[in-house]
């Protein structure tokens, strides 16, 4: 985030070699976008499994128990 902000406020000796094809302003605004939407996207996601995984407990919530045949004590 820091190079792209000298890209785009500086017009210093050290960004003089970017290609043509580059638009610091864009890629500023892509990164800024990435930022917000990122966590968004992380927390509507995390929301969905939570959701998921309380349903699925509601439908069976607790485990069948496990037998164990053929053992004998002792």
């Amino acid at each position: 985030m820091a190079m792209l902000i000298g890209v785009v406020f500086t017009a210093g000796e050290l960004f003089a070699d970017l290609p043509a094809w580059f638009r610091p302003w864009d890629v500023l605004a892509a990164s800024a976008g990435a930022a917000v939407l990122g966590p968004l996207a992380f927390a509507f996601c995390g929301a969905r499994v939570t959701t998921a995984l309380s349903r699925s407990r509601r439908v069976n919530p607790t485990p069948t128990p496990t037998t164990r045949t053929g053992q004998s004590s002792g």
